[in-house]
């Protein structure tokens, strides 16, 4: 009976035994899970007290502290956009817009070397003193101005944010495709890749917002195709100059029955001389209604006078001068009064019949601005929109139809490829009038050439001054009666031309019919 005692005994202290273990490893357990759930519930804490402020982040729009894009009716515009992680620590960052776009207008983001993509579905974390920079185009086609509101929420890095409601994230604007009929299709660079020695060959995609006589102009029209950098192989033998002219770019361009066609605009390497823009003189009694000495209405210059054809007795020639001498590869007395100026000689160098017959008539557009010194007025995007605006001095022309123009601002801006110290994009965003200071702009141009260059465009604050690109590199202005001014012919080519060649100088393009 007591072995019976004694076995029982044992198997109730085993069995407590066991049951304390038990207990032990419960409240283990349950520590445990509390202990999580407690640290959980903290950081859970933390995060949305970083999102309700602890933790900010800089959003600028175009180098401006703001929050929102705004774009005038029908307007299409590139924002750029740079977000920055100011605070101690890694940060989660998202950016949306709040509300519903409107039929009509269209947002999204560019992809472009050097440039990111905003921050995708659940944010995405930036280190700090980190900056992205994203670049938002906004086409408005609606009836007035639109307003696009930016939103950023800012979070620990460790957890995902989400989109609210009534955000929406940007998606990708794609650039239009290059029609399959564009001139010089296989030398676009379509991916705008670096200039360098295995894309000299290549032409760059420009996009550009309507000028103000571009419009119902749609995206593919305000697309050009330009060479850049300080050499391209864009070298044509035209007019029998072997390598002697240069392809600028492909542009939209009107005929004379405002039908719209791409385009090869070509500029004359060498310069045919330096020529006054114009001299009209008070003694000749053919000074603009004005009142001063010069014009800067092109139509009226005596530059076009010499270049073009059927101005050979335009009532504005000086007493004794030839007009369309360059036209018609004459020599003769020049159309200027002044006489100070080089032998109106062009028997070797003006335009041949063959020539003439591949060059189309044109709309060259004869927009000018005041004011152009500072980056807010001044890039090459500034002066393709005065080129082609309607801002003129004393109602001179807003274009003109004609044969043989000169390059425009906006063509020496858009050819930098810029260097190594800056780049293309730094140079673009620089006023051209400040050029000057900035080497890696304008050593890395084709068209410049270390002389003083005339330009097509004027200055609608002065009555006789006239855009050139100048010896030091920068854009400003000059009496048109200034003669120490290179003149570069420029042409836009009829459609339909046959090329052969690489452009290289030593085997350059060239042109048939």
């Amino acid at each position: 009976m007591w072995r019976i005692r004694n076995l029982l005994r044992k198997m109730n202290a085993k069995k407590s035994y066991l049951m304390v273990i038990a207990l032990i490893s419960i409240f283990i357990v349950v520590g445990y899970f509390s202990y999580a759930m407690f640290t959980s519930n903290q950081e859970q804490k933390e995060a949305i007290k970083i999102i309700a402020g602890t933790l900010t982040g800089e959003l600028k729009v175009d180098n401006i502290e703001v929050d929102r894009l705004v774009v005038n009716q029908g307007e299409t515009k590139e924002f750029t956009i740079t977000l920055r992680n100011n605070n101690d620590r890694t940060a989660r960052y998202l950016l949306y817009y709040t509300g519903t776009l409107p039929d009509g207008l269209e947002a999204g983001y560019v992809v472009e070397e050097g440039i990111q993509i905003p921050p995708e579905d659940n944010g995405r974390n930036i280190a700090v003193g980190t900056t992205e920079t994203y670049k938002i185009k906004v086409k408005n086609n609606t009836t007035s101005s639109q307003t696009i509101q930016l939103k950023l929420d800012v979070g620990l890095e460790k957890f995902d944010l989400t989109v609210p409601n009534n955000g929406h994230l940007f998606e990708e604007i794609k650039a239009p495709s290059i029609p399959e009929d564009t001139p010089m299709r296989e030398y676009i660079n379509e991916e705008n890749t670096e200039y360098n020695d295995e894309t000299k060959d290549k032409m760059f995609v420009y996009h550009h917002e309507r000028g103000d006589q571009q419009e119902n102009w749609t995206e593919e029209e305000l697309t050009d195709y330009r060479y850049i950098g300080a050499d391209p192989n864009n070298y044509v033998t035209f007019n029998n100059e072997v390598a002697g002219w240069r392809i600028i770019g492909i542009f939209t361009v009107e005929n004379e029955k405002g039908e719209k066609e791409k385009r090869i605009k070509l500029i004359r390497k060498e310069s045919i001389g330096s020529y006054f823009w114009d001299d009209k003189n008070v003694t000749e009694g053919v000074l603009p209604e004005d009142g001063s000495l010069h014009s800067n209405d092109w139509p009226y210059s005596r530059l076009m006078m010499l270049l073009n054809p059927n101005n050979e007795n335009n009532s504005l020639l000086t007493s004794g001068g030839q007009g369309s001498l360059y036209w018609n590869k004459q020599s003769g007395n020049c159309p200027y009064y002044l006489s100070s100026v080089p032998p109106c000689n062009f028997s070797d160098i003006g335009l041949t019949s063959e020539a003439q017959e591949m060059i189309g008539d044109a709309k060259w557009y004869l927009g000018g601005t005041a004011s152009y010194s500072g980056s807010t007025n001044g890039l090459a995007s500034h002066f393709y929109g005065y080129e082609r605006g309607k801002n003129t001095m004393y109602g001179n022309f807003t274009n003109w139809i004609g044969k043989v123009g000169l390059m425009y601002p906006s063509d020496y801006g858009y050819a930098t490829s810029g260097g190594g110290n800056v780049t293309k994009e730094q140079c673009l965003a620089k006023a051209m009038y400040s050029w000057n200071n900035s080497k890696d702009c304008w050593n890395n141009d084709w068209i410049f050439n270390g002389k003083y260059q005339w330009t097509l465009t004027h200055s609608s604050g002065a009555n006789d001054r006239i855009f050139l690109v100048y010896s030091s590199g920068r854009v400003s202005y000059a009496e048109s009666g200034y003669k120490d001014t290179e003149v570069h012919p420029s042409v836009y080519l009829i459609p339909n031309i046959q090329i052969t060649g690489t452009g290289s100088k030593e085997d350059p393009f060239v042109f048939t019919k």
